[in-house]
């Protein structure tokens, strides 16, 4: 009986610690993977910011031209574009402008009119 009970007590053992080492595989693993999205996350949120230049150089500027009549109210910026709130005299209007290039991206105007699904 004797040499029974210490075969088994072996492969007690054994698979104990065969499950630690399982567990702590997965632990790593899932540890990995939360860095990866992380990294993944931290790159999607990333805002192309012009480089500092190097000395000697301008950072440039940019010409947005506005409708004839506009002014500006506020600048906001937001991941990759600009928000550009405009009184014009047809009403107020939110022009988006690519940060990088100054190219305008589209304009969403306000308009007196009934609001779908409203009764």
């Amino acid at each position: 009986m004797d040499q029974k009970q210490r075969v088994l007590k072996i492969i007690v053992i054994g698979l104990g610690i065969l499950i630690v080492i399982c567990l702590g595989v997965i632990v790593a693993g899932m540890a990995m993977q939360a860095a990866k999205l992380d990294k993944k996350r931290a790159a999607e949120q990333q805002i192309d910011e012009p480089r500092a230049a190097s000395p000697g150089k301008a950072l440039g500027e940019l010409d947005i031209p506005i409708p004839h009549g506009a002014s500006v109210i506020a600048v906001t910026g937001g991941g990759r574009e600009l928000q550009v709130l405009l009184e014009t005299p047809e009403g107020r209007a939110v022009m988006l402008v690519d940060r990088k290039t100054g190219k305008i991206l589209g304009t969403l105007r306000f308009v007196p009119g009934v609001a779908p699904g409203a009764p």
